[in-house]
């Protein structure tokens, strides 16, 4: 990422060189995905439907040695908690959680197991 910080000018190019009154500085951007190295955990777990138009998402946890309870916390982007609960997943079931009060958007699915592991997942809100 380059940055151009200009005092009383218009400078046309921020790659410009000897620019009176500037200064140019670079930084390093890293960019990752959402909660990449918590979605490590529970690789066996699956998300669907995402989006989902009527809120209703289901959870399926293909991992028989990982079945159990596990609390759940549904953030916003901005990290608030909007939804807390608990729910019961195993693989002989598919467990349902009801989104449906939440407005549309992009929410983060926390899922910690009594060990305190935890799971994150992406789910967006049609």
């Amino acid at each position: 990422m380059r940055v151009l910080v200009v005092a009383n000018t218009n400078a046309p190019s921020p790659c410009g060189v000897n620019t009176l009154n500037a200064e140019v500085e670079d930084y390093q951007v890293r960019v990752q995905p959402l909660a990449a190295r918590d979605a490590q955990a529970l690789p066996g777990l699956t998300v669907f439907p995402t989006p989902t138009a009527d809120g209703l998402v289901r959870l399926n946890l293909a991992d028989a040695s990982a079945a159990g309870t596990y609390a759940v916390a549904v953030q916003n982007v901005l990290g608030a908690t909007v939804l807390s609960t608990a729910l019961r997943l195993s693989p002989t079931a598919d467990a349902q959680l009801d989104l449906s009060r939440l407005a549309p958007g992009v929410y983060v699915l926390h899922l910690r197991d009594a060990q305190g592991q935890t799971a994150v997942r992406r789910v967006v809100r049609q």
